[in-house]
């Protein structure tokens, strides 16, 4: 069987094919996706209400830079709670109250000032350090780089050279074996002691009170000057710089302190002191002048005091 797999058309003159089209006129409404406003309804009542604060021009230019006191109390609501009465058995009449007086208590600053007016250098020649501080400055110790083994050296020996210059002022202090002791020490030894440091001070022009145990060595060269005050601890041996010292602390040093003669010996020689005199420098240094009901000779005495600074 054969099939005509042709299609047909009318052979008549004029004729021509129809196409079944597509019909342009069925593209896709995409404003349907679009939303009407006209169909939004709006809350009139609730958009006035919300209108003083939202951010707008007008109310950013009515906001205080500061709140005022009266606008911050206007609004916190005004209310009062219901004080409360003690039990009638704990109640008092009113002529039995008695009004409370509070009395002015006069507040007395201590002259012994706490330990973080105290500061200790954190360096192995603490006392070295002590005196770089007081001559040139907090700023000038932290600064980087200061407190290295080299450059520690290089200021020992710039100091060696103002020691050197400074021999005369030197001489009328007493300070001996200049270079035999002071210089050593700031060329050859780790820590330096206290006969180097007044030295440094003498050359330095720096007034200085070096207190230890109950002693206090005592050097003023410029009285216009400020006074700065070392203290040496024992156990283990270390020295503080204490800062921002008040004239009533070195008076309270002054008086209660035993004072230091002289750089290398604390003590003069038992012939040089009274009776008088030795007992009074026992009482600062906290020696007892009796025993037994008896009062203890001056060879006693000045051996104790020895042993006690």
């Amino acid at each position: 069987m054969q099939y005509n797999n042709k299609q047909t058309y009318n052979n008549k003159p004029g004729y021509k094919p129809s196409y079944n089209k597509p019909s342009y006129n069925n593209k896709p409404n995409y404003n349907n996706n679009k939303p009407s406003y006209n169909n939004v309804t709006i809350n009139s009542e609730i958009f006035e209400l919300l209108k003083p604060y939202m951010l707008t021009l007008k109310n950013i230019a009515q906001i205080p830079e500061k709140p005022t006191p009266s606008a911050t109390i206007a609004l916190i609501p005004s209310f009062s709670l219901p004080k409360a009465r003690a039990p009638p058995s704990e109640q008092k009449p009113p002529e039995e109250q008695k009004p409370i007086v509070v009395e002015h208590v006069k507040t007395v600053n201590p002259v012994i000032k706490p330990e973080d007016t105290f500061f200790s250098p954190r360096q192995k020649d603490s006392l070295f350090w002590c005196y770089f501080i007081i001559k040139t400055g907090f700023a000038a110790y932290e600064y980087p780089g200061t407190t290295t083994f080299a450059r520690e050296k290089e200021i020992k020996f710039e100091y060696i050279t103002m020691l050197r210059n400074a021999k005369q002022a030197l001489k009328v202090k007493k300070i001996r074996n200049l270079q035999e002791d002071v210089e050593d020490e700031l060329a050859n030894k780790e820590r330096i002691r206290m006969k180097t440091f007044i030295a440094l001070c003498i050359a330095g022009n720096i007034n200085i009170l070096f207190i230890h145990k109950k002693k206090c060595f005592e050097l003023i060269l410029d009285e216009e000057e400020p006074i700065y005050v070392i203290h040496q601890r024992d156990n283990p041996i270390s020295y503080c710089y204490e800062m921002d010292t008040t004239q009533e602390a070195i008076q309270h040093y002054r008086k209660t302190y035993f004072p230091w003669e002289s750089v290398d010996k604390p003590l003069k020689a038992p012939s040089a002191y009274k009776s008088e005199e030795l007992q009074t420098l026992c009482k600062k240094a906290g020696v007892v002048l009796y025993a037994e009901g008896k009062k203890k000779t001056k060879k006693e005495l000045y051996d104790l005091l020895l042993l006690a600074i």
